[in-house]
């Protein structure tokens, strides 16, 4: 189920090895948009289908490694089906164990969405 896109020039390693190369590679406009998100607070407005979720995904894996793991990527969405997409292409662009994944909705009590949390 991997999607890969023509490899960027430069990929900066991560040396935890959480993003999966093999899977997910950043179209050179994509990196160039991550390098930048690295340093500064960005809004990234680009068109349906190129690739905003996976320039994410590689900037939620950039600083959870420089983090060491310790902290948390919080994703928003406004409905379901783009959470849902959301979940599954972290799933799949980054090596952490499923249940490092946790996918918080209306349809899970609050008591709940803190255990999970």
């Amino acid at each position: 189920m991997g999607i890969t896109n023509p490899p960027a020039e430069s990929m900066d390693p991560i040396p935890s090895g959480i993003w999966k190369e093999d899977k997910i590679q950043l179209r050179e406009y994509q990196q160039k948009i991550y390098e930048r998100a690295k340093k500064e607070n960005l809004m990234v407005v680009i068109p349906t289908g190129l690739g905003k979720t996976y320039i994410a995904a590689r900037l939620g894996a950039h600083f959870l490694d420089i983090s060491n793991l310790s902290k948390k990527i919080v994703f928003l969405a406004p409905t379901r089906p783009l959470l849902t997409q959301h979940w599954t292409s972290h799933q799949v662009a980054i090596d952490l164990p499923e249940e490092s994944f946790q996918m918080l909705s209306g349809k899970i009590p609050p008591s709940r969405r803190a255990v999970l949390f």
